[in-house]
Formats: structure tokens, sequence, C-alpha cells
């Protein structure tokens, strides 16, 4: 989506009508948690984050069963992100470390690169290794699916940012609804 984010209605309602139009307002919605779709219940780490997250959005009072897609994909590109940036960091660590000898002697920087097996030789001098280049495909990766996850928290406003936009229903919503409830009942529309 490009452009700025939409206002929510406490945002609009702050601000005042200036353009003399009808107020937006929010659904009213059913507090309740989503079951985990098939790929969240079949992977450990995610099932672990579903719980935590669920249950954090569920007392926050800003969790569906809508939420369940949405929450799903969170939860599996956020633990394959992590899992796959914890497989390229060993190699990663290869490479710093190769990089730190060279400090200490840069005429040993080819030398140490390739005993680390980040470099290795070929036709034309030094060439990547099979090794780093797996790396660079895991980190790619990595990042690809922190994108993704990062997209989903900002839908479900789990950023400070997207949090602010958030509408909590409070005491004064719930008697609102009461009161609503109340006069449909009374005009014969329930």
């Amino acid at each position: 989506m490009s452009g700025r984010r939409p206002k929510s209605a406490e945002e609009k309602a702050a601000l005042g009508n200036l353009g003399k139009r009808a107020p937006g307002h929010n659904p009213k919605t059913r507090l309740a948690l989503p079951d985990p779709p098939e790929s969240v219940k079949s992977d450990k780490l995610a099932l672990q984050l579903w719980n935590f997250v669920a249950a954090e959005l569920l007392a926050q009072g800003v969790i569906t069963p809508l939420y369940g897609a949405i929450l799903g994909i969170f939860c599996v590109r956020f633990t394959r992100a992590e899992v796959l940036s914890r497989l390229a960091g060993p190699i990663f660590r290869r490479l710093l470390h190769a990089l730190e000898l060279a400090e200490q002697n840069p005429a040993d920087l080819g030398a140490n690169l390739v005993k680390a097996g980040i470099l290795i030789p070929g036709k034309g001098g030094l060439e990547m290794s099979t090794l780093l280049e797996t790396a660079l495909r895991l980190e790619k990766a990595s990042l690809d699916h922190a994108k993704d996850a990062r997209a989903c928290m900002v839908e479900m406003g789990m950023t400070p940012a997207s949090h602010s936009r958030l509408r909590f229903p409070g005491p004064e919503d719930a008697a609102k609804s009461q009161a609503e409830d109340k006069f449909r009942e009374l005009a014969g529309e329930a």
C-alpha cells in the first residue's frame, strides 16, 4: 500500500470533522482466539510463537477469529527467518574470524579466507566457495521471511506505529453497546 496509512476513527474524531462528512466507525468484533492453521500446528517453534502472540493480542482485546490466517503467516515466516539466520550464522562467524586475522597481517587475507573455507582457488584466482554462496542464500531467504513477518506485524498492530492506530474497547464501549442493544430491543428491532 502506498501513501499514508489511514487514520483510526479516534484520530479523526480528535482532529474534528473538517470535511463535514459522516464519521467512520469501527466495526464491532467478537474477541476470540482463532485456531492455528496446520502450517503452524506442524511447526513446534511456530506453535510456541502462536501461543505467545495470540495470548498477548487477546489480553489487549484486539484478536478475532479473522486473525487466524495472518497470525499463522506471521508465526511461520518469523520462525523460518530465525532458523535460516541461525544456520547462516556460523559461516559468517568464520568469515569474520578470517577478516580479524587479516587485520593483523593483511598479506594473509586470501590464505585466511581459503583456510576458513570462504574462498577456494579457481582458474582465474580465488572464487567464492559453495559454503559462502549457501550462507548468502540462507541470509537472503531469512531477510525475505523477516520482511513478510514485519508486514504481518503491521497489519496486526504489533509495531509501535501500527499499535497506536488500534482501537481498544473500553468500559464505555461496553456500556454504549448495552445501551444500543436495549434501545433496539425496545424499538422492536432485536
